[in-house]
Order: structure tokens, then sequence, then C-alpha cells
């Protein structure tokens, strides 16, 4: 342990102890490869207990609670995007030497990762109980935000934590394609141009059906009352 009070409650020197020493790096960046898919690590088990905290809070009625973790975990992902940034200053000739170390290892088998693609399987049920509950769907709230300002709110904060986890998601092909290319096989054998496919899906495809069918619900109203839309 170190010999501060700091060094103890953080463990340090356990922390450093799980990089690969300095006289030990295949490559100059590999500190930097590694150090920033750890932390990306740790972030995501936050995420995942702010998730599991603000459903606690949905499910009490708390919802400007709810809301503040919500948009919590929307910052951690927004963090998550631009780490990756610094990763992509690395020359993918730098990658080539720490590519051949992982083996057949991928960011495929992160376990903060898989337990984040579910997050949407852990928040919706309480949101659905307590649309509910309300009586009001969310189309509703979209038409009418200030008449339901609390849950506007809490879907402002979904929204935006779906929307940045894909914009994350994006960030990591673009980082992918920058490094080794995207029409090449990953170290499990899959193109990495499949990612692509993952950045499509929404964690609460409910919500965003509610985008849609509350543009459809103004075109509706625009043509009753004869006007032309700039929407389809």
């Amino acid at each position: 342990m170190g010999d501060t009070e700091y060094e103890r409650y953080i463990r340090t020197n356990e922390l450093f102890e799980q990089l690969r020493p300095i006289d030990g790096l295949v490559a100059h960046d590999e500190l930097l490869f590694q150090v920033t898919h750890q932390t990306a690590e740790l972030w995501m088990q936050v995420a995942l207990h702010d998730v599991r905290g603000a459903v606690a809070h949905v499910e009490k009625g708390e919802l400007a609670e709810a809301a503040d973790l919500f948009t919590r975990v929307g910052i951690i992902e927004d963090h998550l995007t631009k780490q990756l940034a610094i990763l992509e200053r690395m020359p993918p000739k730098q990658y080539v030497h720490i590519r051949r170390t992982l083996g057949r290892g991928s960011g495929q088998e992160s376990p903060g990762f898989n337990a984040m693609l579910k997050m949407g399987e852990t928040i919706w049920p309480a949101i659905k109980k307590l649309i509910e509950d309300r009586g009001v769907p969310i189309v509703d709230v979209l038409d009418a935000p200030d008449q339901h300002y609390d849950l506007h709110v809490l879907f402002r904060s979904l929204y935006e934590l779906d929307q940045n986890f894909r914009t994350w998601r994006f960030a990591h092909f673009r980082l992918v394609e920058r490094q080794i290319g995207g029409f090449v096989d990953s170290l499990k054998g899959v193109p990495a141009e499949q990612l692509v496919h993952g950045m499509r899906e929404h964690q609460l495809p409910e919500l965003w059906a509610a985008v849609n069918d509350f543009t459809k619900r103004v075109n509706a109203e625009d043509r009753e009352r004869g006007e032309s839309t700039q929407y389809s």
C-alpha cells in the first residue's frame, strides 16, 4: 500500500500493478492503449451503477433524481467517446505491435460494454410501468412537454443516454477504421464493417418510435388545417 491516506484509499499500488511494466511494453503506445481500455471498464461500471440507481428512483416516483442519474450516464458515455480521440493519435504501426499481443482478444469481449448493451432491458420495464400508471403516452409528452414537465425531463435524459451510447459506438468504429481499416477481419475473424450494424440499434426503441408518432400527428393536424408541411 502507499504511504499516504490518498494512496491507500485509491489503492494506487495495486492499480499500477495492473499495468504492463514500462520496460515490458511492446510499443510506446501500449501504455496508452491499456490505460484507455482499463479506465473505460471502470467508467462503464459507474454508468451501470447509476442506471440501476436511476431505475430505483423511477420505481419510487422520484423522477428528478432519476433524470439526474440518467443524465450523468450520458455524460460518462460522452467521456468514453472523447477518450477514444486520444487513441486516434496512435499511429497504426504502433497498434500492429499491440495487436500481436492480444491473441484473439477483442473489445466485443468487454464485460462492461456487453452489460451496457443491455441497459435498455434494465430501464424500460420501469419506464413502461410509469407510463401506464400516469396514463400519458410518450407522444403526448412530446406534444405538450410543459404539461408533463417531469416526464419530459426524464425522457430527455433517456434520449441523451441512448443517443450518446450510439455516438460512442460510432466513435469506436471510426477508431477501428482508422487503425486497421473497415474491410479487414478483426481478431475474431469478423470484418470491422459489421460494427456499423450496431450503431443503428437503440437501447430504448419505444422512445424513438414516439418521435415518429409525434411527427405523424403534427403532419395530420397540418393537413386537416389545409397547411403544407415540410415533413414527410
